[in-house]
């Protein structure tokens, strides 16, 4: 809800995602700075959360808006590998178990 309206104003929750990603890259583990670096993962993780709220609705609203021809089919595929790639890691994670 919030990055989705600031995402409609401003549209830079794409960029800000690919700086959250691009600091978890780079943070450093928890013998370097102890419990600061789970902090600052969570706090990163929870901007791309964010992020992904925006992304996630603003491309379902411009596939609908810019074609005319198949909008809910287009706009259904955006909706579909969300759910396609959460039931592939539920698949991993029980066969790596």
């Amino acid at each position: 809800m919030l990055f989705g309206a600031i995402g409609d104003i401003y549209d830079n929750s794409m960029i800000t995602m690919s700086v959250a990603t691009l600091s978890i890259g780079l943070l450093p583990n928890y013998y370097s700075i102890g419990y600061l670096a789970p902090t600052l993962l969570f706090i990163l993780r929870f901007v791309q959360g964010l992020c992904v709220g925006g992304e996630c609705n603003g491309i379902t609203i411009y596939l609908f808006e810019a074609n005319y021809s198949s909008k809910s089919y287009l706009s259904s595929i955006v909706t579909a590998s969300s759910m396609l790639g959460a039931l592939l890691a539920i698949i991993i994670r029980t066969i790596k178990s």
